[in-house]
């Protein structure tokens, strides 16, 4: 799992609304590299009230898919050139987009759930905590 989001709980700190739109109002276009590393030391990159969490809260998309989205986000986005002024709201349009793949909503039962993509993505992300995990306790 990636650090931002093993820690993800253990930080009160969260930007409401007004401090995220009032933070990319005549923001520069930046990477998203670039763009973590204006943030906070204790600010997420993505926190649980931002607009992308709550849209996914009303559509009713898992916790632990967009737990995944977000590791697919940041890997696909950690090396990238594109630029822009606001991630969060590109992170949003991902999830509102589908633009990652992870899920589908099975018709029969109306749920959301993993696709091939969702489901390699959840079993090497859960292959790498399991080795780290491993590693650890050999080391200790």
């Amino acid at each position: 799992m990636h650090p931002e989001l093993a820690h993800k709980s253990n930080h009160p700190i969260k930007p409401t609304q007004k401090t995220e739109k009032a933070r990319t109002h005549g923001s520069p276009l930046l990477t998203f590299q670039q763009w973590t590393q204006t943030l906070e030391e204790s600010e997420y990159w993505f926190p649980d009230d931002c607009s992308a969490y709550r849209f996914a809260a009303n559509a009713g998309i898992p916790m632990q898919f967009m737990e995944l989205a977000e590791e697919a986000f940041i890997s696909k986005y950690r090396g990238s050139t594109k630029r822009y002024r606001d991630w969060r709201q590109v992170f949003r349009n991902a999830i509102e987009g589908d633009w990652l793949r992870l899920w589908r909503v099975d018709q029969a039962s109306g749920a959301y759930v993993l696709t091939t993509a969702g489901i390699q993505l959840d079993t090497a992300l859960r292959t790498a905590d399991a080795r780290a995990a491993a590693k650890a306790a050999a080391a200790a």
